[in-house]
């Protein structure tokens, strides 16, 4: 009887020795977690597509474009040097290039296009972002709509360089205000690299002291616009953590 006693006993020290560690083990796991909690990629994915969606709306803006042809019996005329035609369709600020894709001096004014040259083909561009070209067109032949003939009016997004540039500016100098117009979610943070296709960084908006093992981006291809008519495609790089 004496044995089976000593064996009992020996049998629930180790049952308790089982408890306690397991105990100290959940107490481990948990004092973890609460020192090193683990990232919620649901909310860093909120944070990333209001950040996105903030820069779109800060930057973005819409690239109106059609072509023109015009009758080439005319082309040699001296009113040739300096004409105006009516395409019909509103414009706001506006360039021109010419088949070589060179721009030419061109603008609006009203519901008119005014364009200084000789070939027959124009390529026309519309964006709030362009600076376009004044000039005397009071002597410029208005050409009938039998003169020309148009393509159909396209339409793109793009991001404008000049916004971009206010957007690097208030990141810098208001960033709270940024994170409350984003609707960012609380204790969330983002930032943005704007990129060439063949990796030349052009601009870059990022908050210092984060670590970068937080980070989650994604990559946007997007037409940048330029003030004077140029443009290209690039990388926004949008970062949240």
């Amino acid at each position: 009887m004496n044995k089976i006693k000593i064996n009992f006993n020996k049998r629930g020290a180790g049952n308790l020795e089982i408890i306690i560690s397991f105990v100290i083990f959940i107490g481990f796991v948990f004092f973890v977690f609460l020192v090193f909690p683990a990232s919620n990629s649901s909310e860093s994915s909120v944070g990333l597509d209001a950040a996105e969606r903030g820069i779109m709306n800060y930057t973005g803006s819409e690239l109106m474009y059609f072509s023109a042809s015009f009758r080439d019996a005319d082309v040699k005329s001296d009113y040739w040097n300096c004409f105006g035609f009516n395409p019909g369709i509103e414009i706001e600020k506006m360039i021109a290039s010419d088949k070589n894709d060179a721009f030419v001096n061109s603008m609006s004014a009203g519901n008119m296009i005014y364009v200084r040259g000789s070939d027959n083909f124009y390529q026309f561009y519309s964006s709030s972002e362009f600076e376009e070209r004044s000039f005397d067109y009071s002597a410029c032949n208005i050409l009938s709509s039998e003169d020309f003939e148009m393509s159909s009016l396209r339409k793109s997004g793009v991001i404008l360089y000049s916004r971009l540039e206010s957007l690097n500016s208030t990141y810098y100098s208001d960033y709270s205000r940024l994170l409350t117009e984003f609707n960012m979610p609380k204790r969330e943070n983002f930032g943005f690299v704007l990129r060439k296709t063949g990796g030349e960084e052009i601009m870059r908006s990022l908050r210092s002291g984060f670590d970068s093992s937080d980070v989650i981006a994604r990559e946007i291809p997007v037409q940048v616009i330029y003030s004077n008519g140029g443009w290209e495609y690039a990388i926004l790089n949008i970062r949240a953590w």
